[in-house]
């Protein structure tokens, strides 16, 4: 690898190396795109393959100069490279190879097959010079000799010739992958159709309908590998190993079905409605203009005189008659067109499902050896067998010190669900997202770990050009290694979030700004009886806009966690978070009171503990369980309610009192479990029956409520637990609301809460 006899001294070669420039080479790059078809099963492979090299060298005169060549994990410290520089200069050399290679092979409609695979191998070269010398002179010998570093890399000899602070390192980057998809309904219309050619044709149905589902199976291998060798003194060498493996594995259901009238019996419903016009009228509409033009008086013929009834015309000249009877066939033409448009509209339906594990697996090590070391084990180094060191470390020897080491394995589970609706151009769409992740990392050579663990949950509804979406997150971690973590140890954070989106806001979805209103009410960020004064001010701003979006957001800090679950275990009863219900339900329509927070409380309170104990909210009213002065509002509840054991209440179900003692039972057992110190158990997956697991559970069926309702008594809940035992926390925990909308094409922000 001579790369002098292809690339041509750099501009500036006459440079002392302390004046030259930071690049010296910069993206210089040859490759090659080969494409093939191979004949498979009826077929052809499609195969591309792309290869491509380049070098990138550099001189590093500075601290700065390491950012500025975006220089990731440099082998040096800052305190390292600034003794360095200052009489000398490094320069770099870093030749990548890549190799990419695409195929795929798709058969008769029913299988796809494709392929992937991706090699990236990066060679790094740092060697001190003198900053007197010039960049010629530094660049000729490097140039020349460049295929010794790949060549004599495995001698010791080349190791033991490098100067002090010199280092070579090669990183390893490559990644597999496949998928294969299957279409059951072309597979199965092949398998049966010579079941189909032998039955008899049944009814025909006037409609067309596409059916589709599908399966598909992805699977990716990916490795990632770095060496890195420095010298540090005459008998004394730095070793950096890192090495990491990601596995991953998906599987997907997709189905859909497509619904429209089929083109004839498009036109044959053309022709029935002209047909029921003229059975009605009594005659076809051009044999109608010919009947009115004959007379001079509509008194005069008995099919005109039906006529005059039959469309409903008041008045006495025939002149009159014909101009309303050219608006009627201007109505009935605007008629039929509006019944074709609405049944010619194609209905959709789809659903899509996918489940998705991720293993990641990781081993790193930086190390100081000595030269006998780095002689007797180069093989296993490079390599990347870090066996021989780790246990000559375990073991007290002299000849290596390890500066980190940790092994760490992560596994991540994540499912996706999601049904649409479509008729023309409206869909309605439903989708469910759920992560859970947990990761263990072991560190120095004992079983003391670290562990993280991060759940994620979000509901997303569209419907048309609106937007809704309810996310809940959680994290858990570990930040000092232990040999057994308990639960004291553990940071824990958490944050809930709402969010609309509307992109053509109209005058009734006001709704949706009480909504966000009123949960910015329930969560302590607006003042508990001014949420009518803020909407008002709101929907003016908003109602002008074309677009707008609100959010409302509460976190909870790994600093405040474990005080806010302690306050929540405490504060939490049947009445307290009747209480918290009763101030999370949406104001009622004409009724005033239903605006205030303590008239909510006073009137849903005792309906929402009888509810609990499974008695129905129109019994309930019956039994009069609320104040003689909200009688209308009490009427005015019963009206939407037809089922005596319902637990229906102004727009909302409350929850069954197992729900609510789940909850309860949730918040206690990972309170206790924090305060008691109780060992942490082993974590496999989200289904795992451990205190972070049930309390998340918790958490995840409460944002699965559409309607809001959950995640604004629950956030109620949480401020008033704290601002009942530990007030002064309440500023600390962060509680924003925001509204986004447009103002002469310009996006504004009004923010409430920090």
């Amino acid at each position: 690898m001579d790369l002098k006899s292809i690339l041509p001294l750099p501009k500036g070669n006459d440079k002392k190396l302390g004046e030259a420039d930071l690049n010296l080479y910069n993206e210089v790059s040859f490759s090659d795109n080969i494409k093939k078809e191979i004949p498979a099963i009826d077929s052809k492979l499609n195969l591309n393959i792309e290869s491509s090299s380049k070098l990138n060298s550099y001189i590093i005169n500075g601290i700065d100069d390491i950012e500025a060549a975006n220089l990731e994990n440099f082998y040096l410290s800052e305190e390292e490279l600034s003794k360095v520089i200052e009489r000398k200069v490094i320069v770099i050399h870093s030749l990548n190879g890549r190799l990419n290679a695409t195929g795929g092979i798709p058969i008769k409609e029913i299988l796809q097959f494709d392929l992937g695979m991706r090699k990236e191998i990066q060679l790094n070269w740092y060697k001190p010079y003198e900053n007197h010398l010039t960049v010629k002179e530094a660049l000729l010998d490097d140039l020349s000799n460049f295929k010794s570093l790949v060549t004599n890399g495995n001698e010791i000899g080349f190791w033991e010739s490098m100067e002090i602070n010199e280092a070579f390192s090669y990183i390893y980057d490559g990644e597999i992958d496949f998928s294969v998809e299957v279409n059951l309904v072309q597979l199965l219309s092949v398998v049966f159709a010579p079941v189909f050619s032998l039955c008899k044709s049944g009814v025909k149905i006037p409609l067309e309908i596409n059916p589709s589902l599908s399966v598909k199976v992805e699977a990716s291998k990916k490795d990632v590998f770095e060496c890195l060798i420095q010298k540090k003194n005459v008998d004394d060498f730095r070793i950096r190993i890192n090495k990491k493996k990601i596995a991953s594995n998906q599987l997907s259901l997709g189905g859909s079905l497509s619904i429209s009238l089929l083109q004839s019996d498009k036109e044959m419903l053309t022709d029935l409605i002209d047909q029921y016009f003229e059975d009605y009228l009594g005659n076809t509409i051009s044999g109608i203009d010919a009947i009115l033009n004959k007379y001079e008086s509509y008194k005069e013929d008995n099919f005109i005189l039906k006529l005059v009834e039959k469309i409903k015309y008041v008045g006495d000249s025939i002149e009159g008659l014909k101009s309303h009877y050219q608006e009627y066939k201007l109505k009935v033409e605007s008629a039929k067109e509006a019944v074709l448009k609405l049944v010619q509209q194609t209905v959709k339906i789809g659903l899509d499902c996918s489940f998705k594990k991720v293993v990641e697996t990781g081993t790193f090590l930086d190390a100081d050896i000595s030269l006998n070391l780095l002689k007797k084990h180069l093989k296993e180094i490079l390599i990347l067998d870090m066996r021989p060191l780790i246990e000559m470390a375990k073991s007290g020897g002299e000849d290596i010190s390890v500066n980190s080491y940790f092994n760490e394995k992560s596994i991540t589970f994540e499912r996706n669900f999601s049904f649409g609706l479509a008729v023309g151009n409206w869909a309605l769409q439903s989708s469910k997202e759920e992560v859970y992740s947990i990761d263990k990392k072991f560190h120095d050579f004992n079983d003391k770990r670290t562990v993280s663990i991060a759940y994620l949950f979000n509901k997303e509804i569209t419907n048309g050009k609106e937007k809704l979406k309810y996310e809940v997150s959680m994290a858990s971690e570990s930040n000092v290694p232990d040999d057994d973590i308990t639960y004291d140890e553990l940071d824990n954070s958490l944050s809930l979030i709402a969010t609309k989106f509307d992109n053509k806001v109209r005058k009734h979805e006001v709704k949706d700004l009480k909504a966000f209103i009123t949960t910015a009410v329930c969560w302590g960020i607006i003042d508990g009886n001014a949420g009518a004064d803020y909407t008002d001010k709101l929907w003016e701003k908003v109602f002008k806009t074309g677009e707008v979006s609100y959010e409302t957001k509460i976190s909870i800090s790994n600093a405040l966690f474990a005080n806010v679950l302690s306050a929540l275990d405490d504060y939490m009863n049947e009445e307290t978070i009747a209480r918290a219900m009763a101030i999370a339900i949406l104001p009622t329509k004409k009724i005033e009171e239903s605006n205030n927070m303590s008239d909510r409380i006073n009137f849903y309170s005792k309906i929402i503990l009888n509810s609990f104990r499974h008695i129905g909210t129109l019994e309930s009213i019956t039994s009069g369980a609320y104040p003689s002065s909200y009688k209308r509002w009490a009427h005015k509840l019963s009206d939407d309610i037809h089922d005596e054991k319902s637990r229906f209440i102004a727009g909302v179900t409350i929850p069954t009192m197992k729900e609510v003692q789940s909850l309860v039972s949730a918040v206690k057992v990972f309170n206790n479990y924090i305060t008691e110190g109780k060992t942490l158990e082993n974590h496999q997956d989200r289904k795992s029956r451990t205190a972070i697991n049930l309390f998340f559970k918790e958490l995840r069926n409460i944002s699965k409520d559409r309607t809001g309702f959950s995640q604004r008594w629950f956030g109620q809940l949480l401020v008033a637990s704290v601002k009942e035992s530990e007030a002064e926390l309440l500023d600390e925990i962060s509680k924003t609301f925001s509204v986004r909308y447009q103002e002469k094409g310009v996006e504004k922000v009004m923010l409430f809460g920090a």
